[in-house]
């Protein structure tokens, strides 16, 4: 069941010179919900970078999941750095209240 409160994600496991990959982590907000990864703010994002860097490979891996917080955002931050992001995008704060009912 906990797969489906993530976005299916696909990076390479090399990376060309000059590609410019992000990673954006947060609670459903981030992964799209309602709607979906297609209108979530990391593809916005995507879609921004592409435009502006024509000729750069761009990668952002939406990693939002359902009423994540920042307990549970820390605890992927290991795995998040093995893909090694240029940059780490954290969207958090507004799912804190729901992790400290879950983990009582």
């Amino acid at each position: 069941d906990a797969a489906r409160t993530f976005n299916p994600v696909r990076l390479a496991r090399t990376r060309r010179a000059g590609s410019l990959r992000i990673a954006v982590l947060g609670g459903s907000s981030t992964y799209g919900f309602p709607y979906g990864d297609s209108i979530s703010h990391p593809r916005f994002l995507e879609h921004r970078l592409r435009a502006a860097l024509p000729g750069v490979e761009v990668e952002v891996a939406n990693l939002g999941a359902m009423s994540y917080g920042s307990l549970r955002i820390a605890r992927m931050l290991g795995w998040v750095l093995e893909l090694h992001p240029d940059l780490v995008v954290i969207d958090a704060g507004h799912n804190e209240f729901v992790e400290r009912v879950a983990y009582q």
